[in-house]
């Protein structure tokens, strides 16, 4: 069976969506094409502006770092970005059981996370 591309129906893509905590506070939540979450920001911001253009400033920053290091339950693997100034800007979605699988979710965060640089201004 051959599948056939229907240009009609719109192409999955990552998202990046704002998000409202009970405290009215806001960040970002970045989804993979399927819908699964990859990342999230670390900071929390007054408004869904400011989370959009924090989210905006990491996609246009070009010297990011990672550290990998056990969750706070001790259990697994996490990764965190960092800007150039060390503050940590985004996070992992969720923990990993396994290094290597944590180290494969901050690649993919950061191939998805450029395919949001031409949409930035």
């Amino acid at each position: 069976m051959t599948a056939t591309l229907d240009h009609r129906q719109p192409v999955a893509r990552p998202q990046v969506v704002t998000t409202v905590n009970n405290d009215g506070v806001f960040g970002w939540r970045m989804l993979a094409a399927n819908g699964r979450p990859l990342a999230a920001s670390v900071q929390l911001f007054p408004d869904a502006d400011t989370a959009e253009a924090a989210f905006q400033a990491l996609v246009q920053e070009s010297d990011l770092a990672r550290e990998i290091s056990h969750p706070p339950s001790g259990v697994g693997w996490t990764w965190l970005t960092l800007d150039p100034d060390g503050t940590a800007v985004a996070m992992a979605a969720r923990d990993f059981g396994r290094r290597d699988a944590c180290l494969r979710s901050y690649e993919q965060f950061l191939h998805t996370l450029r395919t949001f640089a031409p949409l930035a201004y």
